[in-house]
């Protein structure tokens, strides 16, 4: 996993465990330190499962088992959590289906494409640093309290979207250049039935935060 091996190399500049005689659990010359890890883990409120992935991990990154209490040590409560966020959205990126978006922006007359997963918002291929970053801003990251992702539909992906809530509507009407097709990026879940249709970028957008 690409995150995972970043941190996983990150963590190996941590100075190695060096047993010492009497000094507890991190310097056992014989026998395995899982027991202890796992205990400090458990404490911290990790399931077996989530012990058992994280271990999984560090070991496949390089780490030696007898590494792994000084390394766990080190990443503290919170680093394990972030590890393990880590871990589990490569892990599902690794299973969902990837496919081509095709996009038009109004204010450059260009024409582009992204590559996309299942169930991903347009503000998430945004936030992912894909070319769309280029072109749509998301101000309010994802709270619809901005139209900078107004986005406007072909009538066919449209009709397989459906129409926006009343709270996105709200702000829709104060988007600049709102059609019948208009929904706010931030709302859509794309899939592969988005193949070959084009999403078009408004050639202006409203931002609260800019103060309209």
């Amino acid at each position: 996993m690409m995150a995972a091996a970043r941190l996983g190399r990150r963590l190996m500049v941590l100075p190695r465990p060096r047993p010492v005689p009497g000094s507890g659990w991190l310097g056992r010359r014989h026998g395995s330190s899982l027991p202890a890890v796992i205990s400090t883990l458990n404490a911290w409120g990790f399931s077996r499962r989530d012990i058992d992935v994280v271990i999984e991990e560090l070991k496949g990154n390089g780490i030696s088992e007898a590494e792994l209490p000084t390394i766990i040590t080190a990443m503290d409560e919170d680093g394990v959590q972030t590890f393990l966020q880590s871990v589990r959205q490569q892990r599902q990126d690794v299973t969902r289906a990837r496919f081509h978006l095709n996009f038009r922006s109004e204010r450059d007359k260009e024409g582009f494409e992204v590559e996309a997963m299942e169930g991903e918002s347009v503000r998430d291929l945004v936030k992912r640093g894909t070319t769309l970053a280029s072109f749509i801003e998301c101000s309010c990251d994802g709270i619809m309290a901005c139209s900078t992702c107004h986005v406007v539909l072909s009538p066919a992906l449209f009709g397989i979207v459906g129409p926006a809530s009343p709270e996105e509507q709200d702000m829709l009407d104060l988007a600049k250049g709102l059609t019948d097709t208009s929904r706010l990026g931030c709302q859509l879940a794309v899939s592969r039935e988005f193949e070959g249709e084009t999403i078009v970028i408004p050639t202006e957008c409203h931002d609260y935060f800019d103060g309209w």
